[in-house]
């Protein structure tokens, strides 16, 4: 398990943020960013980002360009799951334009990330030459592939080769370094509990995983067995429902995440709170100002110290706002929980 010291994510990044108009909260060891990752991922280049597990969205499910331009949900799910989850989005590419913009985020992503670090991206078999060609395109050497055995629990294919294996392609900022543990290269986990078939009787009785909660959700099981041979900041720019996010604090890890659509963010933030035993008590708004953990005799003297951090007295309109949860991290000595949508005006004098 990596160090779990000195555990602050650095204020500079939730400045920059703000000063974008991204919204980012902080729950607990995770800094969680509402926002397309091409405008996010700049920002965070002080963030201390060790490593990388991405699941993008495949532009996959279909041979043809009408099957993949249709709804998400009826690409990849049967008749009985369909409805069950939120849409997501940007998976309608062809298969030229999904490589440049894998290119784009990837890039944004290694610059970020530290020397000798660590990427993986989930893909599909359609997709795992564009995805390998995208890897290496925004800087990363390639160093091969995992793959996800999602059991016999997939759907059947009469005639055919089932397809219940996913790839994790992977790669390394630079150089590797030569100490920490082996993983293995094939991960047995099951889908989900939610199929549209009777599984034949050779099918393994693998452990049924966590109830899903996004239409291309992974086993957090699965996360967090990837995240073995990581370090303490996993960055992941398509959060999703937040699983890896649930797995990085489970593994006793920091975790960014970047989401671009609202239902699924409202998931994740939630998912993990939950995970940190934490309980939010409102969804927070974009125009927020700042939330403190504190009871509310404090609100006056954490004030004064915000006052004083900022070298400038806060808005009038400012309002301190109490969250039932403590943060990771210490502003002016005193914790406060959550910065979203912070005025950039009030920007501190020193880092």
């Amino acid at each position: 398990m990596p160090e779990t010291a000195a555990r602050q994510f650095p204020v500079n990044v939730l400045w920059a943020l703000a000063a974008n108009g991204i919204r980012a909260e902080v729950v607990g060891d995770a800094l969680l960013i509402h926002g397309d990752c091409l405008r996010a991922l700049p920002q965070l280049a002080e963030a201390g980002v060790t490593d990388v597990l991405a699941d993008p969205p495949y532009s996959s499910g279909g041979i043809h360009s009408t099957a993949r331009t249709l709804a998400t949900s009826n690409k990849y799910q049967g008749p009985k799951a369909r409805g069950l989850y939120p849409e997501f989005s940007g998976d309608n590419r062809d298969q030229r334009s999904f490589t440049l913009w894998s290119t784009l985020w990837l890039g944004l992503c290694r610059e970020v990330t530290r020397p000798e670090g660590i990427i993986g991206v989930f893909t599909d078999w359609r997709q795992y030459p564009a995805t390998t060609d995208a890897l290496q395109a925004g800087g990363w050497t390639w160093r091969g592939a995992a793959v996800w055995d999602k059991t016999e629990g997939t759907r059947p294919r009469k005639g055919a080769y089932r397809n219940q294996c996913e790839f994790l392609a992977w790669g390394s900022n630079g150089q590797m370094g030569k100490e920490g543990p082996c993983a293995p290269g094939v991960f047995h986990h099951e889908v989900d509990e939610q199929a549209d078939f009777i599984a034949p009787e050779y099918v393994r009785l693998a452990t049924q995983s966590e109830k899903k909660h996004h239409i291309a959700g992974k086993p957090t099981a699965l996360l967090a067995d990837l995240l073995a041979i990581c370090g303490d900041v996993i960055l992941d720019p398509f959060m999703g429902s937040g699983s890896t996010g649930v797995a990085a604090v489970r593994t006793g890890r920091r975790f960014i995440g970047i989401e671009m659509d609202a239902a699924h963010f409202e998931t994740a933030r939630k998912r993990i709170a939950e995970e940190q035993g934490m309980r939010l008590a409102e969804v927070i708004p974009p125009k927020a100002v700042i939330y403190v953990s504190a009871a509310a005799a404090e609100q006056a003297e954490l004030k004064a110290a915000l006052d004083a951090y900022m070298a400038k007295p806060l808005p009038e309109a400012t309002t301190l706002k109490f969250c039932e949860y403590a943060p990771s991290f210490e502003l002016a000595t005193r914790p406060h929980a959550v910065w979203a949508g912070l005025d950039p005006a009030a920007k501190p004098a020193a880092a």
